[in-house]
């Protein structure tokens, strides 16, 4: 664990407040420190997109402006969900710009002008990160036995695996021919 990362650790452990919900401590630990980590990401990954739908340019500018909107909205009422979770439990959600930056597992996001591809493919690179990310705590919760953390991270995902999706539907394909269908 990096020097941030324990700083962080230490933070969600100190931040943890008495509840009369019945799942474990540890249980309750544990998803509070993963779902302090996903609502940085997530959000850093929000931003991405409010950054992209306000500073994209080119021949898809209205579909592009409106998919990062979309993204952008979606990422925040997801945010919204694990944080109200993290609450929940007993933990105090981070969501302040510095505890984003001093959590988040994405690369910073650069702030130039990008004609549209170049954005969609910046940010399905950032979401297929954060797919990762969330697939990992599901993973680990499910461990804890905490099936309504593990819901709504499995909601979570399947959004974000939607929204990968749909970036990705944007990036042109190269076509290939197969071998079966060469000309003779």
């Amino acid at each position: 664990m990096s020097t941030r990362d324990s700083k962080v650790h230490a933070l969600n452990i100190a931040h943890i407040r008495t509840t009369k919900n019945t799942l474990q401590t540890t249980a309750r630990q544990t998803a509070i420190e993963l779902l302090d980590g996903l609502v940085a990401c997530t959000t850093d990954l929000a931003l991405a997109a409010r950054q992209a739908h306000s500073t994209v340019r080119g021949k898809q500018f209205l579909a592009l402006h409106d998919l990062f909107g979309r993204i952008f909205d979606e990422l925040n009422r997801h945010t919204d969900v694990m944080a109200g979770r993290a609450a929940a439990i007993g933990g105090i959600p981070r969501c302040t710009a510095q505890s984003v930056v001093a959590a988040t597992k994405l690369k910073p996001y650069p702030i130039f002008g990008f004609d549209g591809v170049d954005h969609v493919e910046e940010l399905a690179r950032r979401m297929a990160v954060l797919s990762a990310e969330i697939r990992q705590a599901i993973l680990t919760i499910e461990g804890q036995r905490d099936p309504v953390t593990a819901h709504h991270l499995v909601d979570t995902g399947a959004a974000v695996d939607h929204l990968l999706w749909l970036l990705e539907s944007q990036i042109p394909i190269e076509v290939t021919e197969r071998p079966g269908n060469a000309p003779a």
